[in-house]
């Protein structure tokens, strides 16, 4: 890709069309995940994968493009992957305490359900698939 300057943009680029469709795309998959816990929705609805697989491939694409230049300028992936982490980790860890308080409520008088519930914050706390809560 060639450098930012070189296309003629700056620093401030905003894609609203892509980004709206990001938006929607992450609307969907709340929406989807919503269904799945709280019943609709199959949990193998083709439609739920299709919006993971386009919020994550515009984002790609998002990404790519705000950080061709910082690449260029000599960033690198330890410093990239620092930044993204201070970026998305307290939303995520927010989110997840949230989610573990919902799985706890709604697994009370079941210590099985509990306990998977707890195993799987632990995995998800290191951004880790491991211990899917079913």
């Amino acid at each position: 890709m060639p450098h930012a300057r070189a296309l003629g943009r700056d620093d401030t680029t905003t894609f609203h069309t892509l980004d709206g469709v990001r938006g929607i795309g992450a609307i969907l998959v709340a929406y989807g995940h919503m269904l799945m816990f709280f019943g609709g929705l199959p949990t193998n609805y083709p439609a739920n994968a299709f919006c993971v697989d386009m919020f994550f491939m515009l984002s790609g694409y998002v990404l790519a493009f705000a950080y061709e230049p910082r690449f260029a300028k000599g960033m690198n992936a330890t410093t990239f992957m620092r930044h993204r982490i201070v970026r998305l980790y307290p939303i995520y860890a927010l989110a997840l305490v949230l989610a573990l308080g919902v799985h706890l409520v709604a697994a009370l008088g079941d210590p099985r359900a509990t306990m998977a519930s707890v195993n799987a914050f632990g995995w998800q706390a290191l951004m880790l698939p491991g211990g899917a809560v079913a």
